[in-house]
């Protein structure tokens, strides 16, 4: 995430990105900001968010600075409050008809009714991980309006506070409660991914660069994330024993790290030499490409399981699909009633093989999606009483938990927790 001009603070659910990585920039454009760009960009008609809706693929152009989940959720969060505001008020709801609500069977067998987490006492907040004793991790708003870290544990939010600027976002959280992120540093324009551990924040340092973000921890500690380099690039990292080691890419200028398993298998995206953005499995010191889908160049894995199944999103060539990939096959994920021009992203896998993500309509409507390990879809609107949008972020390894953000108020997102029943 880039800190702009002026010293602006981090932030989630405000800033605009800027997107310099050409296969994402064009990614991004046909994304889920149907409502506020038109795909592929041009020179007239409304107004465009910095570096997203741009169509041409530059031969020479600097990597993206910025997690590409950011990005997303950023052009997300900015449709849903765009549809909002361009619709009417929403209708009073009168006491029978709220009655009758209530009075329906549970029908769900596998999961509860959602739970709020509430903020930091301003008006917005997102869970992106759990652990499996259902301690959850995010980034919610102070009533100042900056944007702390979070661990919920308990029925409890608490302020994981920065490296010294005004901002921070928890990223992940492991079994023995460590929890990885990256926060505004007292550096102006400065952001480190940092582990957060026995009440303190440590700074994880850069490769060189002014920037770095820890995505994912594993059970025995192990980090990993994206980092500048001394060039001005950015690397996949994996950090482990108070080191920091660079990845490398698949022959481009820029990687990601997205997640890592306890076995220490990372994964993520990385440039390759025609500046496509390619899903990429990292062991023993070999970053491997994984397959795209037919008719498409562009793939990202954004979670992965102790059994090796890697999960993420990648285009065929129209749009974009969530997928899984085990044993040398990559399977498209299927989404029941999608409609034309829709976009899925699966972003999280337990070790059962369910997948939970976010499936996106074009005109920036957003629902939290799960999949079965067959690849069977089905949203979690029922779960989450009277949000009009939402985002699944996280699962719980062994639990099955699901966590995420919703807006419950019609505007504003706020973390959430889906608990899933007992078998």
């Amino acid at each position: 995430m880039n800190a702009q001009a002026g010293g602006d603070a981090l932030s989630i659910s405000a800033r605009n990105f800027h997107l310099r990585s050409p296969s994402l920039r064009t990614l991004l454009g046909c994304f889920v900001v149907a409502a506020l760009v038109a795909c592929g960009g041009g020179s007239g008609g409304g107004s465009t968010p910095t570096g997203v809706g741009a169509s041409a693929k530059p031969t020479a152009a600097k990597p993206l600075a910025a997690d590409p989940l950011d990005a997303r959720l950023n052009a997300t969060l900015a449709a849903v409050k765009a549809k909002a505001a361009s619709n009417t008020a929403p209708r009073e709801v009168d006491a029978q008809e709220k009655a009758g609500e209530q009075a329906k069977p549970d029908s769900d067998p596998s999961y509860e009714k959602s739970i709020d987490l509430g903020t930091l006492g301003g008006s917005f907040s997102l869970a992106y991980a759990i652990n499996d004793k259902r301690e959850v991790v995010g980034v919610a708003a102070l009533p100042s309006g900056d944007e702390h870290a979070f661990l919920w544990r308990g029925g409890s939010m608490i302020d994981l506070g920065t490296l010294g600027g005004s901002g921070s976002i928890a990223r992940d959280i492991n079994s023995l409660g460590q929890v990885v992120g990256y926060s505004d540093t007292a550096t102006i324009g400065e952001q480190h991914a940092f582990l957060w551990q026995n009440g303190s924040m440590i700074d994880l340092g850069t490769l060189g660069g002014g920037y770095s973000v820890a995505n994912g921890i594993n059970d025995v500690g192990q980090i990993t994330g994206t980092a500048a380099t001394v060039t001005g690039d950015t690397h996949a990292f994996l950090w482990a024993n108070g080191v920091m080691t660079d990845l490398g890419t698949l022959g481009g200028p820029a990687s990601f790290g997205r997640a890592i398993a306890n076995d220490g298998r990372a994964v993520g995206g990385a440039l390759n030499t025609s500046f496509d953005e390619v899903a990429f499995s990292y062991k023993d010191g070999l970053m491997t490409a994984l397959l795209t889908l037919p008719g498409g160049t562009f793939s990202e894995a954004t979670g992965v399981n102790l059994a090796g199944k890697v999960v993420g999103l990648a285009d065929d060539g129209v749009t974009l699909h969530a997928f899984a990939y085990k044993n040398g096959a990559i399977q498209k994920l299927q989404t029941p009633g999608r409609p034309a021009g829709a976009s899925e992203e699966a972003v999280g896998v337990d070790d059962a093989g369910t997948v939970v993500g976010s499936a996106y309509a074009s005109d920036g409507g957003s629902r939290a999606m799960v999949w079965n390990n067959e690849g069977e879809g089905r949203d979690l609107s029922n779960r989450l009483k009277d949000a009009p949008a939402s985002i699944a972020l996280g699962i719980g390894m062994t639990t099955g938990d699901i966590v995420g953000g919703s807006n419950p108020n019609k505007v504003d997102f706020h973390a959430f927790l889906i608990k899933r029943k007992a078998p």
